[in-house]
């Protein structure tokens, strides 16, 4: 049962993280779209980046798992993988499945450029979010011991 539950948590942190990745994706290309004068997104492309969110998530909780600390050369190191590989599959995909096929060279510049922004936002939420947890849980803890 505890392995269970400790699957579970995992799942809807995974989840959130995906459906903030997935809706990242959907935006930049509909705002690439726009700027086209096209308002409408494909179905299939619709369901292909919600798998690719899902992949990036995973990515992220492989490199910064939930229950670890690590030291600043560890945290240097493992953000610098997450970076590539979650590069390496955002950018891949976009190509291979055109997602943004047909467009001048120059927006290309600005997804991946946005691509960095977006995956700077998480990695600033990741570590705030973190050390806010661990402040309230060591406040709760002295106010417990405190008793």
């Amino acid at each position: 049962m505890k392995n269970f539950l400790r699957f579970y948590k995992w799942a809807l942190d995974v989840k959130l993280d995906m459906a903030i990745y997935t809706i990242a994706l959907i935006f930049i290309k509909c705002l690439a779209e726009a700027f086209c004068g096209v308002y409408t997104v494909n179905s299939l492309t619709l369901l292909q980046m919600l798998l690719v969110g899902f992949a990036l998530a995973f990515i992220q909780h492989g490199f910064f798992p939930a229950d670890k600390d690590f030291t600043p050369a560890q945290l240097r190191g493992r953000t610098i993988g997450w970076a590539i590989a979650s590069n390496i599959v955002a950018i891949s995909c976009a190509v291979l499945l055109n997602w943004f096929s047909g467009f001048a060279p120059w927006v290309a510049c600005v997804l991946v450029f946005a691509l960095q922004a977006a995956l700077a936002a998480m990695w600033v939420g990741i570590h705030i979010a973190g050390r806010v947890d661990t402040k309230q849980l060591n406040q709760s803890l002295q106010n417990f011991k405190n008793k």
